[in-house]
């Protein structure tokens, strides 16, 4: 019995579908089994397959008879491990009155052809909490898959489903423009074809078959299909939630706008990072809920943003846009279109401009500023490069030191005191790249007061370089420097 537990402790703490109370399709007794179909798992202790052959009663011509003592049944075994069994009873059995003191009650199983009783009392005493998956649990539950839900949101695909199994993200067997998207969330349209018992698998019996709209075929475990159901919409809803998403509102025709308050250095969704600048303006036109951001329109690209970034010209605009989410989402994406087109003008013909002054006096470094890691103890530099030369470069290798408030060299937490850093490119001639350290030094009682870029070597993909040495060498060759030095 000891060893028993123990396994079934260690069924408890591993298995994906094992919970405290009852699991998934898992019946309480076989009181919930009379008239429905079973898949029987096995017994933990092989102690209960002989039990089961001693005390199995057999109908034979007319009557019911102890299995045991019966010449055709010598061979048969009851209760086989990975099968299926449809559940009658209970039946009352008068000769088993006075065989092992059995009682009356009997519990009728028959399954391809073999039919046979147990005795409740032994039924019982097996736990069928432990052996048995009901079969017209997931009959049932498959069913209304089909019937009540269309859609899966994507918004948790990503996080819950990325299978070692299968070595595919869940979301990448979707055609991504054919989708539905309401209130920042994507809903790829599935087809539900099948469900199987998975015999080889005794804690995750249960297989789910999906067809995708890109034709692919999807196989989710029982314990996966749970885990997504919060993320299934209706047809119903859906269909709500078009016509909702349809419905226009007056306020969503204005320009959005509001301010950058802090430097920072954010990926587009075109997958190019952007130095923003305090100041910058910014055309909004959206709220993701999934992400907490807004959505902000720059120099033609999509940026998300959170709401502490920057501040709205007018700050009902924040709670406005939060309410629609991406309702109105073309309509305010037109207003901040124009506004954006003569933003990329204005920025093309300054940029042409400092261009050409970078060009003739040979400045590199465009912007730099400080840059903080995940965690606040954590700094280091962020940098915009331009390529000002005819050649191609490679690497730009890059010096740091930090100081402290009287202008002393000073060591972070760690010690670390010159660090040294690289931009990887290819950069070609007139591009820009940007480039973040943001872990450089940990400056755990707030004693570093600037780091200063000390030398920085260009090395040119035909290995040619050039060096630039000191502080103030350095400057010379920056058009704006946010460092404070």
């Amino acid at each position: 019995m000891r060893h028993k537990f123990t396994f079934l402790l260690t069924v408890i703490m591993l298995s994906p579908i094992v919970a405290f109370g009852q699991s998934y399709g898992v019946p309480k007794d076989i009181k919930e089994c009379i008239g429905q179909d079973v898949f029987f798992k096995g017994f933990y202790d092989n102690k209960y397959y002989s039990e089961a052959q001693r005390k199995a009663y057999v109908y034979v011509k007319g009557k019911y008879k102890l299995a045991a003592k019966v010449k055709e049944y010598k061979d048969v075994l009851f209760l086989t491990p990975n099968t299926f069994y449809h559940i009658v009873g209970p039946v009352t059995i008068d000769a088993a009155r006075n065989e092992y003191g059995m009682g009356t009650n009997f519990y009728h199983f028959i399954s391809n052809g073999v039919e046979f009783y147990l005795p409740s009392s032994f039924c019982a005493d097996i736990s069928f909490r432990d052996h048995v998956i009901k079969c017209s649990y997931w009959e049932k539950e498959f069913s209304r898959y089909q019937e009540d839900y269309a859609y899966v949101d994507t918004s948790l695909l990503g996080v819950t489903l990325r299978s070692p199994m299968t070595n595919w993200n869940f979301d990448d067997k979707f055609d991504k423009n054919n989708l539905l998207q309401l209130y920042g969330r994507y809903y790829f349209p599935v087809e539900w074809i099948s469900f199987e018992y998975d015999t080889a698998s005794p804690f995750n019996p249960v297989k789910f078959k999906l067809r995708t709209n890109t034709a692919d075929t999807i196989v989710l475990l029982c314990k996966q299909v749970e885990d997504l159901k919060i993320s299934f919409k209706s047809k119903s809803k859906i269909h709500t939630l078009i016509e909702k998403n349809t419905q226009d509102s007056p306020k969503d025709h204005k320009l959005f706008l509001g301010k950058i308050k802090k430097p920072m250095n954010l990926k587009g969704m075109n997958g190019e990072m952007h130095l923003f600048k305090a100041g910058d303006n910014v055309a909004y036109i959206g709220y993701s809920k999934s992400r907490n951001s807004f959505l902000g329109l720059y120099l033609g690209n999509i940026y998300t943003m959170g709401g502490t970034t920057f501040a709205f010209q007018d700050p009902s605009d924040s709670t406005f846009l939060i309410g629609r989410e991406e309702m109105g989402f073309d309509i305010r994406m037109k207003y901040a279109k124009e506004y954006d087109s003569i933003a990329i003008i204005t920025y093309k013909a300054k940029q042409d401009s400092i261009e050409k002054v970078m060009r003739s006096k040979e400045l590199f470094i465009m912007d730099a500023n400080y840059a903080f890691g995940e965690h606040s103890p954590q700094s280091g530099i962020s940098i915009k490069v331009y390529n000002c030369y005819s050649k191609q470069i490679k690497y730009i290798d890059i010096s740091l030191v930090p100081y402290n408030k009287v202008g002393d060299i000073q060591v972070d937490y760690f010690g670390n005191k010159e660090k040294k850093v690289q931009c990887i490119g290819p950069i070609s001639p007139e591009e820009t790249g940007i480039f973040e350290f943001s872990d450089i030094y940990w400056d755990e009682y707030n004693v570093i007061e600037l780091i200063k870029m000390t030398q920085i070597k260009i090395t040119f993909m035909d290995g040619t370089t050039k060096n630039y040495s000191g502080v103030a060498n350095v400057k010379k060759h920056a058009l704006k420097m946010e460092l404070g030095y």
